[in-house]
């Protein structure tokens, strides 16, 4: 990235609603970023909550070119105020309770197929202590005011959704049901995968994004 781009990407960055951001929210911080890049279309890869982000930005402004959804999940707007506020208030006092560190060795094990292998796990540890609290309970107050299904919209481009079929985040149920929801999207189920699908055998990963981009032509 040249330099003209780095401090670009870094305004765009800058005022975020960080309290509580929208699924809009995070959309226009994708345009902007791409827009600092200079990239007008592009070939989109999500993960997670990142799974509703692909429809709703391929809504707010029409330039993905096709989609790859990683282990969507079904966000908490659909169970109503009450309990949205229930859900980011546990969030809150878990993360107020714990250390980063303590954070990272509770959460990769449980986000990792039970047949990970102990490096995979130790991986896992590793990234997981690159959460910034900050940011991470953002995220998760726009997640659980948000709707999957409401952001999915018609004439969608060539779409692949994938799960891990150890995955006890994102279960096979639930992707499968966002998958039927996302008219003509392939479904690609990788064994022995949580939901660490990055670094848990990324080459089944990688394999099934080339199969996607071969479709997209």
């Amino acid at each position: 990235m040249s330099s003209v781009g780095t401090r670009r990407a870094t305004a765009a960055r800058r005022n975020w609603p960080t309290d509580a951001p929208s699924v809009a929210d995070y959309t226009r911080k994708i345009g902007a970023f791409l827009d600092s890049l200079g990239i007008r279309e592009a070939h989109m890869v999500s993960h997670s909550f990142g799974g509703t982000l692909m429809p709703a930005f391929r809504g707010h402004i029409p330039r993905v070119l096709s989609m790859v959804a990683a282990q969507p999940v079904v966000d908490s707007g659909p169970l109503g105020p009450a309990r949205q506020a229930e859900i980011v208030a546990a969030r809150e006092k878990m993360l107020a309770e714990m250390s980063i560190e303590d954070y990272a060795r509770d959460h990769a094990p449980m986000s990792v197929a039970s047949t990970a292998e102990a490096a995979t796990v130790a991986k896992g540890i590793e990234v997981s202590l690159w959460t910034r609290p900050k940011g991470y309970l953002a995220q998760w107050r726009a997640m659980a005011r948000a709707d999957i299904f409401s952001e999915i919209g018609e004439n969608l481009p060539t779409t692949t959704v994938v799960t891990g079929m150890g995955d006890k985040t994102a279960s096979t149920d639930i992707v499968r049901r966002i998958a039927t929801a996302l008219e003509g999207a392939e479904l690609v189920e990788l064994p022995d995968i949580g939901h660490m699908i990055y670094i848990e055998h990324p080459e089944r990963f990688n394999a099934a994004l080339e199969g996607h981009l071969a479709r997209a032509g």
